[in-house]
């Protein structure tokens, strides 16, 4: 797995002053061991200019399916072969919402859930769901996967599983778990919860939580000093190292635009919109 991270250091294009030579961008390629894996991390600091592709591509290479990119500033993603640890990021909205559900169940504020999963790609979820709501609505494009499952749940513990292929069904949910992107418009209660993996290209009307921060146990946590994100070091431990002991992780943090929650304040959240 490799950790490509740029910066804009000092000495900038906006910062030099006039007549001044540009000054050269810094690329540093280093290893790091963590466990039983290697790591490699590429540091690009922007000191002058523009970023040269060419070279984040020769430090890059053979890496190619295998990189995460830890930074915001825009570059070629499909020509790295920057991965997204999309899978990672739903087993953690996953996480969040069931743990947020078995405690407002144990505290007899049981919830109507809703989970969006396309593929069926998450149906391990389900169970979870089911015993600690007061009812299930699951939109997917798999009803295969869940038809046999939602009479197994009705009929062992009694919660009625919905499930449909409009995610227009997501509607009167309080809270609604989407481990994968919402493809189509969807107008939800203002007043519900959304926890999915990216942000959704249109105005869902819900409050949307996108966003994952969590605890790397030792030694991975070493590599927190690398990027802040360690949701996707995790994720790329997950998926690309196979170190899927990190797949029940619960997030610390979840954020949205300029609106973060512990998954206790958000149950307080949530508390509040079933109260009124």
């Amino acid at each position: 797995m490799t950790i490509l991270k740029i910066t804009e250091g000092k000495g900038g294009l906006f910062e030099r002053k006039p007549f001044c030579r540009l000054p050269c961008n810094r690329l540093r390629v280093s290893k790091v061991n963590v466990g039983e894996f290697s790591v490699k991390t590429v540091a690009y600091e922007i000191r002058g200019g523009r970023v040269s592709m060419s070279r984040l591509k020769r430090a890059c290479k053979g890496d190619f399916g295998n990189l995460i990119y830890a930074g915001e500033y825009p570059i070629d993603c499909k020509g790295l072969g920057v991965f997204q640890p999309l899978e990672y990021y739903g087993r953690l909205c996953g996480n969040l919402g069931i743990t947020c559900l078995q405690i407002m169940g144990k505290n007899g504020y049981p919830l109507r859930v809703g989970l969006y999963d396309p593929k069926g790609d998450f149906a391990d979820f389900t169970e979870l769901i089911a015993a600690h709501s007061r009812e299930a609505v699951v939109v997917t494009e798999n009803t295969y996967v869940y038809r046999d499952e939602s009479r197994r749940l009705l009929w062992e513990m009694g919660t009625p599983l919905s499930v449909c292929k409009k995610a227009d069904s997501l509607k009167d949910c309080d809270l609604i778990i989407a481990p994968a992107p919402l493809k189509s418009p969807v107008a939800l209660r203002r007043d519900s919860v959304l926890l999915t993996v990216s942000k959704p290209m249109f105005d869902t009307g819900a409050k949307v939580y996108y966003k994952y921060a969590v605890k790397l146990p030792k030694p991975y946590s070493e590599l927190s000093e690398f990027t802040e994100d360690t949701a996707l070091v995790a994720g790329g431990l997950y998926s690309l190292c196979k170190l899927h002991s990190l797949g029940s992780a619960v997030p610390l943090l979840c954020s949205g635009d300029g609106d973060t929650q512990t998954y206790l304040s958000l149950c307080k959240s949530l508390l509040s919109q079933h109260l009124t």
